[in-house]
């Protein structure tokens, strides 16, 4: 055989002996062609495997393989992990100077070509390279006795990545967010001047670190240098050998026609495995790809187009499961796929490399935009678009500017119609005068109508003058100082698109001293300020606003007026979120007595304010109090209602919350069933009232002990709230803080923990950190932090807790004598007896026998006592 000949055969055999089964068949009909002689030698090669290794090894006399127990370098081998063409990868541990766990990976015998041998430093040379928490560190190398290079990198206890977000049930928020920590690991070895060039799910694991996942980027074996060489020998790739894995590799990459591979084959790369995060499946499924010759495989990778996302998600076999594994049915995953995420995928997959996304920092930008709500470079650059992507991003905030905008508009209708009334009635009076004019010999009594129909002219005439102006300047204020908030001339420097809160903090600055000699109008702009704030959360910047108006509507139109009952009402509600209970209970008593004046009792401002009456009273814990205003309310709205309007529907399930609360948790859930489904008929599934219904049913059959019937629940209120009010918002927090408490009674304590630090966190910047929500939030970590034994911490913040719960709630709340018990015990548990019984004696108090809380007290008690003679026990000689 020829020299020439020689290294064909060679280079041929090397590279088959990569791949297994179908596809190295594929490989080696196209690698050998016509060549049949050369067919036969290789088949003849691979057929004596063994006999073929040692001949490559030119001599080496260990060609046994390694078991557990065998020594390389300092690391003692425990089992086989991993093993590729060229390499194989151990599990191995290191004892001295530190002991730890690490990935050892070993140059297969025989494969000590210039190649191979080249292949593998550039590895080891890459990962020396790069310094990043998303990829695989490397600690040691060197050669075995036998002459075998090693080297050793940080052991990654996970699984590939699609296997990890399907395990986990991971929402496509989810996906994406650790998608996007991948793309910023891809982003530093390309800084790095390193491609990766084989990125796929089983090339980054995901494992979990301290309660949350944490992805990281494997194998760099074929890794490329962008600038200059990883070592100082050269990686010889031999025209025709396929490097890369076919379904998830780039077209230039498929084509081997010389072409520069850069940075954006590992974008392409990275859109397939975004693709498959999101739809199921890879753009070209493996397997038809093993069962395609090896030119057809070139002709599918470049030239076919794959289908998109949401396309391709209804139309694989598994369809439905793939879809529950993301929390969805089909249908809602295809919308969701629809729009941004086919846009941002199909950028990624363009195969012209010059349209696709000119790096992995791009792509994780754009998705990063689609998770915020706005605009992607992927989508069409429309005003419509765009519009549309600043209602999405500001559901809650657009929901509560178009309950503005219907204000202003209903303001400025109805101050037209005033206005129209009052200018027909001076019509009429201006007549009467005139009348009264012409009738020289008009009597006594007929004077004193002229003069009473002149001061109704006059009456008239104010009040419509008044009623104009109103209409005029709420016309002003929404279209210079609301909307002219988002004029580009107003919106300089600060990007195509404004959120809400922008928009408000604008308007808002405007406001002093604008209306002056104007209460009613500056009244009314401040009412719907004011509401928005408190709708997106920002309860401090909503306070100012309500307060003003109701100081404005007091002085002008006195305590009875319907619009100073609707202040009053929108005060004592705000006062109650705010978590300052003991200020928003004379407020809401007030109103309610007004309303009942005014309006008589089945009115619907009525009805709404019985109903928050008992909901201020369940919140002080005065149970017995708020169930006649509950059952009340209800009976109202059915009354007057029926059964199917979302406020009867409110009522229905503030009756289950009650019930609840009472510890009838049998009784309570059918109150919770039919409020949900109600709720879904008549609002929607992702409307604020249906979520909190969907939350706490799982809260609820939580509380049961029905933990695998509350997730489904709990996922839903979650996913929804995050996607639709953002992570920082009060109701989304809740959300979290419940998903907490599942995962804690699961056992899975470093994701409960995560959960619950987030959900203070949000709670202290949204609400403060007086807000009863927010002292929950800290009692659930404590909690937490005492089961994983971290009893310091555990004990801060459970005082913390205790004592905010004492201020804002008052010592008999029902969450402040669970704080109590729950102090009590840990102070108890740490050998701080005489705290602990104080907090237990507190706990007894003045209460009867069979009062739960002094029967929990009694129990705390008593067990000090048997510690206290256990310990004097054991100091006695």
């Amino acid at each position: 055989m020829k020299p020439t000949e020689y290294q064909k055969l060679r280079e041929i055999f090397l590279a088959v002996l990569e791949r297994e089964g179908e596809e190295r068949e594929a490989h080696l009909l196209e690698a050998c062609g016509d060549d049949e002689k050369m067919l036969a030698e290789v088949r003849r090669l691979l057929a004596s495997d063994q006999e073929a290794t040692r001949f490559l090894e030119l001599g080496d006399d260990d060609s046994s393989g390694l078991s557990p127990g065998d020594r390389i370098g300092p690391y003692t081998l425990r089992e086989a992990i991993g093993e590729g063409g060229f390499a194989e990868v151990f599990l191995a541990e290191q004892q001295e100077p530190v002991r730890r766990r690490v990935a050892l990976k070993l140059l297969k015998v025989g494969m000590d070509s210039r190649e191979f041998i080249a292949r593998f430093d550039a590895e080891r040379q890459a990962l020396a390279l790069m310094q990043h928490s998303g990829i695989a560190k490397i600690f040691d190398a060197g050669i075995s006795e036998n002459g075998r290079s090693w080297f050793a990198m940080e052991y990654v206890d996970g699984v590939p990545i699609t296997e990890f977000c399907d395990t986990h049930r991971l929402s496509l928020a989810e996906r994406i967010d650790l998608f996007i920590e991948v793309c910023e690991a891809i982003q530093h070895a390309h800084q790095k001047g390193i491609i990766h060039r084989d990125l796929k799910p089983s090339n980054i694991l995901v494992g979990m670190a301290e309660g949350k996942s944490l992805a990281k980027v494997i194998d760099f074996g074929i890794a490329k240098a962008t600038g200059g060489r990883l070592t100082e020998k050269t990686i010889f790739t031999s025209r025709g050998m396929l490097i890369g894995t076919p379904a998830y590799m780039s077209p230039e990459q498929a084509e081997m026609s010389g072409i520069d591979i850069d940075t954006r084959s590992d974008v392409y790369s990275l859109g397939i495995l975004l693709y498959e995060l999101l739809s199921g499946e890879p753009p070209f499924h493996p397997q038809r790809l093993r069962e395609m010759g090896y030119a057809e495989i070139q002709r599918v990778i470049r030239e076919e187009e794959p289908p998109r996302p949401s396309t391709k998600s209804t139309t694989i076999k598994a369809s439905k499961k793939v879809a529950e594994l993301r929390c969805l049915d089909a249908n809602a995953l295809r919308k969701q796929l629809g729009g941004d995420l086919d846009w941002i995928a199909m950028k990624a997959l363009e195969k012209n490399r010059s349209r696709r996304y000119a790096t992995v920092q791009e792509l994780a930008t754009d998705l990063g935009r689609h998770l915020a709500d706005e605009p992607v470079e992927a989508g069409p650059p429309s005003a419509s678009y765009r519009f549309a992507k600043f209602v999405r991003r500001n559901r809650v905030g657009v929901a509560a500017g178009s309950l503005v905008l219907l204000a202003l508009a209903a303001g400025i209708v109805t101050t037209t119609w005033q206005w129209q009334q009052a200018r027909t009635a001076e019509r009429v009076a201006v007549t009467e005068r005139e009348r009264a004019r012409s009738a020289e010999t008009m009597a006594v009594a007929d004077r004193d109508r002229a003069k009473k129909a002149q001061e109704d002219a006059t009456q008239a005439r104010d009040q419509a003058q008044r009623q104009e102006a109103i209409a005029q300047a709420v016309i002003d204020f929404l279209n210079d100082d609301l909307l002219g908030a988002v004029a580009p001339s107003a919106n300089a420097g600060r990007g195509k698109d404004v959120r809400m809160r922008e928009v408000l903090d604008v308007a808002a600055t405007k406001i002093e001293g604008k209306f002056e000699g104007q209460p009613e109008v500056e009244a009314r702009v401040r009412d719907t300020l004011g509401g928005t704030y408190q709708a997106l959360g920002e309860l401090k910047q909503a306070h100012p606003h309500m307060e003003r108006a109701l100081a404005l509507r007091r002085e002008g139109l006195g305590d009875e007026h319907p619009a100073t009952l609707f202040s009053v009402h929108n005060m004592g509600f705000l006062l109650q979120e705010q978590g300052k209970l003991d200020e928003a209970e004379p407020l809401l008593r007030k109103v309610l007595e007004g309303r009942r004046r005014v309006f008589g009792n089945d009115h619907l401002d009525t009805l709404m304010s019985i109903n928050h009456m008992g909901y201020l009273l369940h919140l002080q814990g005065r149970l017995d109090e708020a169930e006649p205003f509950y059952r009340e309310g209800l009976e109202g709205r059915r009354r007057v209602l029926g059964d199917d309007h979302w406020q009867t529907q409110t009522s229905i399930h503030n009756m289950g919350t009650l019930h609840w609360s009472q510890g009838r948790l049998d009784e309570a859930e059918p109150f919770f069933r039919e409020a949900l489904k109600g709720q879904r008929r008549t609002l929607g599934d992702t409307h604020p009232y249906t979520l909190r219904s969907i939350n706490n049913l799982g809260l609820l059959l939580h509380k049961q002990g029905k933990p695998g019937e509350a997730e489904p629940y709990y996922r839903e209120a979650l996913d929804a709230k995050r996607r639709l009010l953002g992570d920082k918002h009060p109701e989304t927090l809740l959300s979290i803080t419940n998903m907490g408490g599942l995962l804690r009674t699961q056992g899975k304590l470093d994701e409960a923990e995560s959960l619950f630090r987030e959900a203070v966190e949000g709670f202290r910047r949204s609400l403060g950190a007086e807000h009863s929500h927010t002292l929950t939030s800290i009692s659930h970590l404590g909690n937490l932090l005492r089961e994983k034994d971290k009893l310091d911490a555990a004990e801060q913040c459970l005082r913390e807790a205790l004592e905010g719960q004492r201020r804002v709630l008052g010592n008999d709340h029902t969450y402040t004598l669970t704080s109590l018990l729950n102090t009590g015990t840990l102070l108890r548990g740490r050998g701080k007896l005489d705290e602990a019984e104080k907090l237990a004696r507190e706990l007894i108090g003045e209460r009867p026998e069979t009062d739960i809380w002094r029967v929990r007290g009694k129990k705390l008690l008593d067990d000090i006592a048997k510690d206290r003679k256990k310990k004097a026990g054991n100091k006695s000689p």
